[in-house]
């Protein structure tokens, strides 16, 4: 299922990336529906009626706007409904979300989420104790011996194994492993294997299966014709199922044993095979999940041009989620692209996703760099200034306060001015105190109104900005999109 995630594999905060990273699903949406009938060729038919106790979904309200927190909530509730031995409802929802190709508001299967909630015995950030594996894999086999056809439970044991298998192993370089760790991850991994193998006998068939044979590969060290074979038989099942892709093109990334911008060519050729809008978007879930934006994470060449063109498609299509907002604001900061970093961030708001940035601590420092380097105006900055030990800490905090007084203006002007949508600018001038020297704008209303306001406050000696800066600052310019005061859903 996942090439690794962050709490099962333990290596770092990149690798958890190598696959969609912990699924989030509309938990109490897809449950309480019940198990409605769709066939699809090479899956499982869907059940008619399996119900799920109020218990599990009493606590579970997905009827907000925003679905950047659904992955927790549904992690916690799959382990539960293990816990409580819960195998028929399990069966049966992965058999409805299977055969129906069922996705996310971002695009996501359904299945891959589902898949993700078991493959740990605890939710991220927890660390999960040797106790903790024990127990969860017991609950496991117990659901593979109660349903002996069941592909889902054999499917979920194996991708567990391989978790507990890098648990065994440690997230150090291969030379700080020990002898007995290595044979743990060996026996364990093969044991998942064993299991896979056996499941393939099974009358259905489960697009996962493939994806954790993958990730068998990966850790086995296959060859690369191998690997390849695999994936080729993974995408003529289930070309839709976009986690093959992303475990191929991790696993011929440099830091596994693969050649420089390989992934990349890779995606690029994929995406080209499909073509069009499908093409673009496919080039977006894949790369930018692909990339965690990761201090020192090698440059993986993707295209910051196609993933936003990809995103666009996405959006004209299904509208955008805020979990890809996040994505693309991650991808927006890997791209050193403060203007569109900071729009996203404006638009995502207090909605930041776990999943995407792995830490508040992150996506607030993010958010900083955009907000101080990005020359966009929004109603909002989110402006926060450095500690002003610099002279570049000063810059910021000036720069920060004058896109919150041309926010300010540019309501207004926008809101007076609405036959007038295009993008404009505004330049400015400083003195050594800090006051305007000199302001230009472009030609229409609600630049001249901006310039207006100026000339307006400078004339009555009114103070614009104080305190004033230590040391003369620079000009700065601005990029003012009035869509951004009308409506957040443009982009």
């Amino acid at each position: 299922m996942i090439a690794f995630s962050a709490h099962m594999l333990k290596l770092s905060h990149c690798v958890y990336f190598l696959r969609p990273p912990l699924r989030g699903v509309a938990m109490a949406t897809v449950l309480v529906m019940g198990c409605r009938y769709a066939a699809a060729a090479d899956h499982a038919p869907a059940r008619q009626g399996c119900p799920i106790d109020k218990g599990y979904t009493a606590i579970l309200d997905f009827s907000g706007p925003s679905d950047t927190n659904v992955a927790r909530v549904y992690n916690e509730t799959a382990l539960q409904m293990v816990k409580d031995k819960k195998y028929a409802e399990l069966d049966c929802f992965a058999d409805r979300v299977r055969s129906g190709k069922e996705r996310l508001p971002d695009g996501r299967w359904k299945l891959d989420v589902f898949y993700s909630g078991l493959a740990s015995p605890v939710v991220y950030p927890v660390h999960a104790t040797e106790e903790d594996w024990n127990v969860h894999l017991k609950e496991l086999r117990k659901w593979t011996l109660a349903k002996p056809k069941s592909i889902t439970a054999r499917v979920a044991l194996a991708e567990a194994l391989i978790g507990y298998a890098w648990y065994a192993r440690g997230n150090g370089l291969a030379d700080t492993v020990s002898n007995s760790g290595w044979k743990l991850f060996d026996d364990r991994v093969a044991e998942a294997k064993q299991i896979l193998e056996s499941a393939w006998k099974l009358p259905v068939k489960c697009p996962e299966w493939y994806a954790v044979m993958q990730t068998v590969a990966l850790a086995q060290g296959w060859n690369d014709q191998d690997k390849r074979a695999l994936f080729d038989r993974a995408a003529k099942f289930e070309p839709e199922y976009y986690g093959y892709y992303q475990a191929y093109a991790t696993s011929i990334l440099p830091k596994w044993g693969g050649e420089a911008g390989a992934a990349a060519k890779f995606l690029q050729q994929s995406a080209d095979g499909l073509g069009g809008n499908a093409g673009d978007i496919f080039y977006f879930q894949t790369a930018a999940r692909l990339s965690c934006g990761c201090n020192g994470e090698e440059d993986l060449g993707f295209s910051w041009t196609r993933m936003q063109k990809g995103f666009a498609a996405y959006k004209r299509q299904d509208g955008a989620s805020f979990e890809l907002l996040n994505l693309l604001a991650r991808a927006a900061v890997k791209a050193q692209d403060p203007n569109r970093a900071d729009r996203l961030f404006f638009r995502i708001g207090d909605q930041w996703s776990e999943e995407v940035w792995r830490s508040q601590q992150r996506f607030e420092s993010s958010r900083r760099w955009a907000t101080h380097w990005s020359s966009a105006v929004t109603p909002a900055s989110n402006a926060e200034s450095d500690d002003g030990n610099s002279k570049a800490g000063s810059d910021f905090a000036f720069r920060s306060a004058w896109k919150e007084q041309v926010a300010r203006w540019a309501q207004d002007c926008v809101r007076d001015n609405p036959e007038d949508p295009n993008n404009f600018g505004l330049s400015l001038k400083f003195t050594a105190n800090g006051t305007v020297e000199k302001a230009e704008g472009s030609s229409n209303e609600p630049a001249v109104c901006i310039l207006r306001k100026i000339s307006e406050a400078h004339a009555a000696e009114s103070p614009l900005i104080a305190p004033a800066p230590t040391y003369k600052p620079s000009g700065f310019g601005f990029d003012i999109d009035p869509a951004d005061f009308i409506s957040l859903a443009s982009n």
